[in-house]
This record gives C-alpha cells, structure tokens and sequence, in this order.
C-alpha cells in the first residue's frame, strides 16, 4: 500500500467536484462545504440532504451523468457514485489532468484518502493508518475524542486572538516561538478544563506581561470564543472509518 503525504489544503472558494448523489456523497458534500469550497455535484439523482443544500444554494446540481470537461477548473474531486466503473473513469480522466481524486469504492484508484478526523473548533486532528487499519483509526479517535477536550478549542481560541500582538510586538521569531512555548507548556490547558475562565485570563495575562506586551483581559476576553465542544468526525467508504 501506498505511504501517503499528509497535508491540508484550502479549498476556500475553489472549485470541489462530487460524482455522486447519494449518502457518501452528502457527507463529502457537508465536509468540503465545511472548508468553504465551492461544490459541483454531478448525478441524475440527488439524496434529501443535496436537495435541501442545493435549493437554499449552497451547491451547484448538473442533473446529468459525469462528463470529462466537468473536471475543467477543478481542484478537488470525489468519485463517489455505486458504479466501480464510473468511478474509475473519473479517476483516471483526474490523474490525467494532475487533479487530486478520491474514490469511495477503490481508494487505490485515486490519489488520496480521507483520514478519519475530529474537529474541536479550528483544531482538526487526523488519524490514518495508511488503509491497513480502518479498525484502530476507529479506536485512536475515540481516544482522542476523550483526551482532547473543549479546553484545547479554547486555548486555540485565546492563542488566536493573541497572536497577532505577539507578532507586532516581539520582531525575533525565534523569541516569538519561545513565548508561545511558555504559554502552551503553563497551566492554561487546567485552568481552562476546570472552567476557571477568569484565572485562565489572568495567567495569560501575566505570561504576555513578562514579556513586555501589556493587555487589557477584557480584551483576551472579548476575543475569547465561548462555545460548545464542536466534535465532528469523518471517514467514508473506502477510507480510514
């Protein structure tokens, strides 16, 4: 089996191709919707979920078989469909023309995989095992469902809205990252999984301070996201579920 290149990659407002227009591919669907690309389902049929999406506009429908100029300025591409052989089509006209293809029903016949992911807010962790394992990809991230928990969402969250002061305030990138290494080796990540927002700001307050940025916690606060654990996790056929 092939050793995969980890990678990820923006698709924001780019062209993201679905053959397909059943289950699987209202779950590729709602996951590249998920990373703002611009999707183009192409199927005669479309499953419930797709016809909502495209009514309320938020994908384009060719109600029509796949053709190979469908593929012209795209950038991404699922071959999801129940025909081996219009996937397999697909993916070879993609690899043709350099595009990154992946296949629901072979994953070999395409050029990537989906790992199997969880998302804490803009934390997205992903596990593959190359195809060799589905099962303990499946394990790996019920484990880290429980280790990871919304006190990481939220130190992103912080570290997000701090970052940019750190980058105009501190020139030295290596003084930069050292700062940064204080701040996520300190006691945030406990005062935050206890729900101690207010001495979780102060902490953090102080670290900024030692290094000469002054903030106003309010500020921390204010930038600060209080959401719900938001954990998502997916892994299609063929992939690493």
């Amino acid at each position: 089996m092939p050793r995969y290149y980890p990678i990820m990659m923006d698709i924001g407002g780019r062209r993201c191709l679905v053959v397909g227009g059943g289950a699987v591919a209202a779950r590729k669907v709602d996951a590249l919707l998920g990373a703002g690309g611009r999707v183009i389902v192409v199927s005669p049929q479309l499953h419930p979920e797709l016809q909502v999406l495209r009514d309320q506009g938020l994908i384009e429908h060719l109600n029509r078989e796949y053709r190979r100029e469908d593929l012209d300025g795209t950038v991404l591409v699922f071959a999801a469909t129940d025909n081996q052989e219009v996937n397999r089509a697909v993916c070879s006209e993609a690899k043709t023309r350099g595009v990154s293809v992946n296949s629901v029903t072979q994953s070999e016949e395409g050029t990537f995989t989906v790992p199997a992911m969880m998302h804490r807010g803009e934390l997205t962790v992903a596990i593959s095992t190359g195809g060799v394992s589905p099962a303990l990809a499946q394990r790996l991230r019920r484990v880290l469902e429980k280790e990871l928990g919304q006190e990481y969402e939220d130190l992103l969250c912080l570290l997000q809205g701090i970052r940019p002061k750190i980058l105009q305030a501190i020139p030295s990138q290596q003084d930069r990252q050292m700062l940064f290494d204080r701040i996520v080796n300190s006691d945030l990540l406990r005062l935050l999984k206890e729900r101690n927002r207010d001495a979780a700001l102060s902490r953090l307050t102080d670290l900024l301070g030692e290094a000469g940025i002054v903030v106003d916690p309010g500020e921390l606060f204010s930038s600060h996201r209080d959401s719900s654990v938001q954990s998502a996790f997916s892994g299609e056929i063929g992939d690493e579920i």
